[in-house]
């Protein structure tokens, strides 16, 4: 299985919970996925914690401009816009991940369209 996974997080408010979620997308098991970032106008920490992490895993993250609120809806319709893989899973900023989760996930969603 070979298959590009783009992982789409909308954040607003998250600078407490995205270390560890951000820990746990980067050791999931499954290598082929990129993380699509679209923060929806924070006032804490939560783009440099993005930043920080985007600078340690270039390949692995892309942020997206902001230019303005959107809401919640509006934040992951915005990121949809941008992903280009077959496949898409979207992310809380407070989930932590279990380090299968994309593997199984994808996994599940081939299977289902057989």
């Amino acid at each position: 299985m070979n298959d590009h996974v783009d992982i789409l997080l909308a954040t607003y408010q998250g600078a407490h919970y995205l270390p560890e979620q951000l820990s746990s997308l980067v050791a999931q098991s499954y290598p082929h996925f990129h993380i699509w970032v679209r923060d929806d106008g924070s006032s804490d920490e939560t783009l440099a914690q993005i930043d920080a992490f985007r600078c340690a895993h270039p390949e692995r993250l892309t942020l997206l401009p902001s230019t303005g609120r959107l809401g919640v809806r509006g934040n992951f319709s915005a990121l949809m816009q941008q992903a280009k893989a077959s496949y898409v899973m979207f992310c809380d900023q407070d989930d932590v991940w279990l380090p299968h989760k994309v593997e199984v996930t994808l996994r599940r969603m081939k299977e289902s369209e057989e």
